[in-house]
């Protein structure tokens, strides 16, 4: 459901996996050498997971954020839509991709974490039987991102490890000792880690809310089995991404002139689902007062999901960043108009009714707004069958 939490749209952690503690591989052991992904899977689903020693690949340094525009992404084709993972291999350098929005989604990150705590913010404990705890695997996540914000966006990521005599349970990469402290240095702002669970039971919801504030902000249908499958099989190694998109409809800004710390409803769209605490399940409580659809409070909603396996606990690390783009400025890029008209008309009752085709009045406004965008195009004599436009996600 878009725009539903954070792990929607801020790329809050979601983890599943379960660690042996029996053994271990040895220090500089390669993935290679280790079990099986397959033979390490539980006839329960879950997995009874082996640490693997992996040398990462180097992170190439990139312009810092605030130099980067957001990426375009377009996940639209014209033509039927067709129910697919849409799985790609994901280039270790583009796991965590920030911009020049980064500050403006720790603000908005900050204030619900502050203001909402736990309900946006949640280990799950131990199933016996199936899975373990998430508490080791939001160790490992907040430990993961730092280390690679730190390669990847050196100047706004700096961090501190322990000394080399520092009694830990694991390493840093490289085998450097583990990280003891991040600074975002735009912001002026450090965070200590966690480095395990033991005597400290706020030690991994702590993680986890550390890990949230570093990073910049699934389909069911016919996908679930496939997807089950897919978890079971992702190795370490080879992080994949996806991409998915919806629309929505935004509220119209204040007038009292109080500032809006989240005016285009990233983390949560009420305007759409309602007050947040009375959301039940995937429909609001009491349906709320929807804005009037028009082309100027409608936004393309593309998400950019990333997911890979964690080396020490095997869970499975699934990120989600969000970027809004409204229609008007989207329908002047050259040919995507006609693009994304052609891929609307593509989708299946099943699509549709899973997008919100038939929610919130948003459908004739987009299509018919779309269709007169194209039509101007054509008539200015802009050839809309572009070179390089129908390249997917972009």
């Amino acid at each position: 459901m878009p725009g539903a939490h954070e792990a929607v749209n801020l790329a809050v952690p979601s983890l599943s996996g379960r660690q042996s503690r029996k053994s271990s591989t040895a220090p500089g052991q390669s993935l290679t050498n280790s079990t099986p992904l397959e033979k390490q899977v539980r006839k329960h689903g879950g997995i009874e997971w082996t640490p693997v020693a992996f040398t990462y690949p180097p992170i190439n340094p990139s312009q810092e954020p605030a130099e980067l525009k957001p990426i375009p992404y377009r996940p639209f084709r014209t033509g039927e839509y067709h129910v697919t993972m849409g799985i790609r291999s994901m280039p270790w350098d583009a796991w965590i991709e920030l911009d020049n929005e980064f500050e403006k989604y720790y603000r908005i990150r900050e204030h619900r974490i502050r203001t909402r705590g736990e309900t946006v913010i949640k280990v799950l404990p131990e199933t016996p039987g199936v899975v373990g705890s998430g508490a080791d695997a939001a160790i490992e996540t907040v430990h993961e991102i730092a280390e690679y914000l730190s390669r990847r966006f050196p100047a706004t990521f700096s961090i501190e490890r322990h000394s080399l005599d520092k009694t830990v349970l694991h390493q840093g990469w490289d085998g450097l000792p583990p990280v003891k402290s991040v600074k975002i240095r735009p912001l002026g702002v450090s965070y200590e880690l966690p480095l395990d669970v033991d005597g400290d039971a706020n030690a991994a919801v702590r993680a986890l809310e550390i890990a949230s504030l570093l990073l910049e902000p699934s389909d069911k249908e016919k996908l679930q089995l496939s997807m089950e499958r897919f978890f079971q099989r992702l190795s370490v190694d080879k992080p994949v991404s996806r991409n998915n998109y919806f629309f929505q409809v935004v509220k119209t800004p204040a007038s009292n002139g109080v500032e809006d710390i989240d005016p285009e409803e990233l983390a949560w769209a009420e305007s759409s689902h309602g007050p947040e605490d009375d959301f039940l399940g995937a429909h609001p409580a009491v349906q709320p007062t929807r804005p009037t659809p028009t082309p100027s409070n409608v936004r393309l909603r593309s998400e950019r999901q990333t997911l890979r396996r964690l080396p020490r606990t095997g869970a499975i690390l699934f990120g989600i960043r969000t970027y809004l783009t409204p229609l008007e400025r989207l329908a002047e890029e050259p040919g995507v108009a006609r693009r994304l008209a052609g891929a609307l008309r593509g989708w299946g009752d099943d699509i549709g009714e899973y997008k919100g085709k038939n929610g919130g009045g948003w459908w004739d406004v987009v299509l018919d707004y779309l269709d007169k965008k194209a039509d101007e195009e054509r008539e200015s004599g802009v050839d809309d069958d572009i070179k390089g436009m129908d390249n997917y996600p972009y």
